[in-house]
């Protein structure tokens, strides 16, 4: 089902009511129409229903940075929407061993602090590594990084 005229209505009185504050919508349907429906009226972001107190701070922050988030579980319809895109460079050729680390705990949705915890690493080497990875893949975001990872990983599968 598509978004009710009068929440997508809702959405964009709240977008334009506090121009300074993102507005993240969290809601049970995350098909590709829905969250695109959500960004079309000025979210910057876009959560499932079972979101994560830790998902849903990194959402926080990435919509104050300037960023939009959009949680990795929702990222499937994209792709297959979307297709996936050709890389020239082979993962292997393209990270190091320790960016395919975290690349593996990334792809899982996890914040920097998981991960600095999951791989015994300061928090503050993971976000050099995640910015690294951000910028090999020409990525402006998380969510988009996990997406074109996913498409490298689909297409040496």
């Amino acid at each position: 089902r598509f978004m009710d005229n009068s929440i997508a209505f809702e959405i964009e009185t709240l977008v334009r009511r506090f121009p300074n504050i993102p507005v993240i919508v969290q809601a049970e349907l995350c098909g590709f129409q829905q969250i695109l429906n959500v960004l079309e009226q000025g979210a910057r972001g876009y959560l499932p229903g079972n979101a994560g107190i830790s998902v849903c701070i990194e959402a926080i922050s990435m919509a104050l940075a300037g960023g939009v988030f959009v949680a990795a579980e929702t990222l499937s319809d994209i792709q297959r929407i979307l297709g996936t895109r050709r890389y020239q460079s082979k993962r292997g050729e393209m990270f190091t061993p320790r960016e395919e680390d975290v690349i593996r705990v990334l792809r899982l949705g996890k914040a920097n602090k998981t991960i600095a915890y999951a791989l015994k690493l300061a928090p503050n080497t993971v976000k050099v590594h995640v910015r690294n990875i951000l910028k090999k893949l020409r990525a402006t975001n998380r969510a988009e990084a996990i997406y074109k990872i996913n498409a490298m990983y689909d297409e040496m599968a």
